[in-house]
This record gives structure tokens, C-alpha cells and sequence, in this order.
């Protein structure tokens, strides 16, 4: 018989490993009560995200992503690229100022300061 997928007898059997109740739910949590094998518990979990997956994915709906393509304001613009002038252009530095991301920096790197200020300050630099 099987209680809360563990074997009766495997937990009669190392029932001594347990002095208390804390002691019976941690090793039920560490998997010593279970005669499943890893490849069983993969397939298992496995099965039963897949079936989560079917169940969930009928109640999302598609929606449109607008992104904004407003330009920013022509004071931040020209903040910002001053910053990029007065650091010669240097990403490793203009990513520890403004917090931007040094990776993406490399990845599309700026033109100039203005081109900075603006990939900027619509996010390009910025992982979230």
C-alpha cells in the first residue's frame, strides 16, 4: 500500500531513523521512504508538466505587444549623451554609472553620445 507516494513497508522498515515527527517529515521530504527509482520520478514529473502544461495553456489569450515609440525628451537626450562625452565613450564605464547592461552595451554598441542617450533612454541598455 501507498501513503502519500511512499511505500508502507519502506517506512516500517526504517521506521528507527525516525525519533520524532520532525524527524519522520524530513526524511519523508529527503525521498527515504520512496522505492521509486530517479528515471520513475522524472517520468512522473515529467507526465504530469506536460498535462499542466496542456491544462494551462487553453486559458491564456493572445494579446498584441504595443511598444512605445515616443521620443524621449530632448534635455534627457542631451543629459545623457554629455555623460557619454565626458567618459570618452568608455561602456564599461557608462554601464557602471547608469546601470545599463555592459553585455548589450557591446552587443549594439552607440554611434555616438546622442545615439546612447537615445537606445538608452528607450531601454535598449536594460535587461528588464
Amino acid at each position: 500500500s501507498r501513503l502519500f507516494g511512499v511505500s508502507a513497508e519502506l517506512m516500517r522498515a526504517t521506521a528507527g531513523f525516525a525519533s520524532s515527527s520532525e524527524d519522520l517529515a524530513k526524511n519523508l521530504l529527503m525521498g527515504l521512504y520512496s522505492d521509486e527509482t530517479s528515471e520513475e520520478i522524472r517520468t512522473r514529473l515529467q507526465n504530469s508538466l506536460a498535462a499542466e502544461l496542456k491544462r494551462s495553456a487553453s486559458n491564456l489569450r493572445r494579446t498584441a505587444t504595443r511598444e512605445s515609440m515616443a521620443h524621449p525628451q530632448q534635455a534627457d537626450v542631451e543629459a545623457i549623451a554629455r555623460l557619454y562625452e565626458e567618459n570618452s565613450g568608455n561602456l564599461d564605464r557608462l554601464a557602471a554609472l547608469c546601470g545599463a547592461d555592459v553585455a548589450l552595451l557591446r552587443m549594439s554598441p552607440p554611434a555616438d553620445g546622442t545615439d546612447f542617450a537615445i537606445k538608452f533612454l528607450k531601454g535598449f541598455y536594460s535587461l528588464y
